[in-house]
């Protein structure tokens, strides 16, 4: 998805700056069971624990893009790691909502 919406916008892709860690499925979990989960298996690159580093700098207006956003806690977390930051503007876009 990220791919065509580049290659149609002219966008940059980065897919360095957040790392998914191990995680099951969250669609049996309510909102709050999610954004706990989300915690766990989201994070910054370059954050304890991390071996890698930002390929560059972060950029300061990001685009986080899925498939489907149920409850939108995973959607939120990333966006809280990305401000946290440093980031100025998130915007959060899928193709599907659900719910």
């Amino acid at each position: 998805m990220a791919s065509i919406l580049a290659k149609k916008r002219g966008i940059l892709v980065r897919r360095d700056i957040l790392l998914r860690k191990s995680g099951g499925q969250q669609k049996k979990l309510g909102r709050d069971q999610r954004l706990g989960a989300a915690g766990a298996v989201y994070a910054l690159r370059g954050e304890p624990g991390d071996s890698a580093a930002f390929g560059a700098a972060l950029p300061k207006e990001v685009v986080l893009l899925d498939d489907i956003v149920t409850t939108g806690a995973t959607m939120e977390k990333c966006a809280w790691l990305l401000k946290a930051a440093g980031v100025k503007k998130v915007t959060g876009l899928a193709l599907f909502r659900v719910g």
